[in-house]
């Protein structure tokens, strides 16, 4: 199933209609004529939004992947550790789901190197300390 059949089949679950989706989001009346036959897929900030509306994962909407239960630990500096018990974060369908500015920052987080990756993380960590210390 493509990334447009999986909108369509969303706004026929929702009860609603492309133009509907397309309004109440901003989005051009042609986006599914480009998506369709252009082949061209959203930008990501649009998929997020797409995402959000239906709420589902945005891998969800670009690769037909439900949500897996997955477990961020940043205590021992690991990132991406599955089942570690000592995570400040989890996302396992028991919590809200992420906000756009957080699916954007993973987003980015995901199209960095390892160096970088390193990099942001230090300055996330950084900053949390700064906001630490503040209090």
């Amino acid at each position: 199933m493509s990334f447009t059949e999986r909108v369509l089949a969303l706004i026929q679950e929702k009860g609603t209609t492309k133009n509907k989706l397309l309004m109440e989001l901003g989005l051009g009346k042609n986006s599914f004529v480009d998506w369709t036959e252009k082949g061209n897929l959203p930008n990501g900030a649009t998929i997020i939004k797409i995402a959000d509306y239906f709420g589902v994962t945005t891998d969800y909407l670009l690769k037909g992947i439900e949500s897996q239960s997955n477990t961020i630990s940043t205590n021992s500096g690991q990132i991406g550790v599955v089942g570690q018990s000592n995570a400040p974060v989890t996302l396992n369908g028991n919590t809200p789901a992420p906000t756009a500015e957080t699916l954007e920052l993973l987003s980015i987080y995901e199209g960095l190197d390892v160096k970088r990756r390193v990099g942001l993380l230090q300055t996330a960590f950084s900053l949390k300390d700064e906001m630490a210390a503040q209090k």
